[in-house]
């Protein structure tokens, strides 16, 4: 935003009126082009990040290693709090969740 006062003083000063004129129409130039060159960058940025995680999904699937869990799924209460990892815990939240899902196999044949 500044170019468009500074821009004409500069032309002013190295070429006179013309040089005024000149620095006019950089300074509404540089004032229209700086938000496009922002937007532009954004679109960049996104999509190479875009870019980079689909590179991962897919040198994951394309894997001969079998991605394993380090351990299950932490239980969470009916509270919402997130405590510490407990191993007891989260086994008996993973038994129970078969277990319903074995139900509702058994219930919906």
């Amino acid at each position: 935003m500044t170019g468009i006062l500074t821009k004409p003083l500069e032309g002013a000063k190295s070429s006179g009126v013309e040089g005024f004129v000149q620095g006019v129409g950089k300074g509404i130039i540089g004032v229209a082009a700086q938000p496009v060159s922002g937007v532009l960058d954004l679109l960049s940025k996104t999509t190479e990040g875009a870019n980079a995680v689909r590179m991962k999904i897919a040198s994951a699937i394309t894997s001969e290693e079998q991605l394993l869990r380090r351990r299950l799924p932490r239980g969470i209460s009916g509270d919402n709090l997130l405590r510490p990892y407990d191993e007891y815990k989260a086994t008996g939240q993973v038994k129970n969740l078969l277990m319903l899902m074995l139900f509702m196999s058994l219930y919906f044949i």
